[in-house]
């Protein structure tokens, strides 16, 4: 199945991808798909995001200043541009702020903006704190990413970003096995994964990891409850799982 057929829209827009599991992963593959079928593309971070090694395939632009920023990305014509405010010891970039990505957005400078609009600490799976996430007003499309490595291992921090912030909103055992009740949970509540997305925006759970059978077997089952969720603020529009191991992405719609 065609990643980008069924995430993109065919006249661009501003994806954000929220959640944990392979966000950056997810984009750049999304980015360089793009970019092959001749579409402008601008990734950018609104929180943090680890800077790529260089390559013939995109322009990397670190600018602190925003309206200085804005006009180097208008003035290039590489066909993917990374914008980042500030390079971190640790090998990460800070990101700009979700206005300048609204910004550059609206002037169509680029077919496509996306937005690594969240943090997890590496973790597969997360609940958002007051300050997350960090989604731009204009986004058109939502990615909230799960890591199907998190299901069976224990709510903690160790797997679960802000696990007791989880359990106290929630109502969740503190370490409990994650199941696909506790990823529904997070899934359909306005304050879980889909948090701060707009309400015009399309919102798509993505299952990522889904590297094998046993796998696969569970995201089917946090599809089949997160349908079948009696308290719902939020339903996906679309459910896939997939896995980027590979060269060839594999993806399967859920629902």
């Amino acid at each position: 199945m065609d990643i980008l057929k069924t995430i993109t829209p065919a006249l661009g827009g501003l994806i954000s991808a929220v959640g944990g599991g392979g966000k950056t992963t997810l984009l750049f593959r999304m980015a360089k798909g793009l970019s092959g079928r001749r579409q402008r593309v601008l990734l950018t971070t609104t929180t943090k995001m680890y800077v790529p090694g260089h390559s013939r395939d995109w322009v990397l632009i670190i600018e602190d200043d925003e309206d200085k920023a804005f006009e180097k990305v208008s003035n290039t014509d590489a066909g993917i541009v990374i914008l980042g405010r500030e390079v971190l010891p640790e090998g990460k970039m800070t990101g700009i702020d979700p206005c300048l990505a609204d910004r550059i957005f609206k002037r169509r400078i680029f077919d496509f903006v996306l937005v690594e609009a969240d943090g997890a600490k590496r973790k597969p799976i997360k609940a958002p704190a007051a300050h997350e996430p960090r989604v731009p007003e204009s986004t058109t499309c939502v990615l909230g990413v799960i890591g199907l490595d998190a299901m069976g291992k224990l709510l903690t921090e160790e797997v679960f970003h802000r696990a007791r912030l989880f359990s106290r909103e929630f109502g969740f055992e503190p370490g409990a096995a994650i199941d696909e009740d506790i990823v529904a949970a997070l899934v359909t509540s306005r304050n879980g994964l889909f948090k701060n997305a707009p309400d015009w925006a399309r919102k798509i759970l993505v299952l990522n990891k889904a590297d094998d059978q046993e796998a696969r077997l569970k995201a089917r089952k946090i599809a089949f409850a997160v349908k079948q969720r009696k308290r719902c603020d939020v339903l996906p529009d679309i459910i896939l799982m997939s896995s980027f191991i590979s060269d060839k992405p594999y993806l399967e719609v859920l629902g």
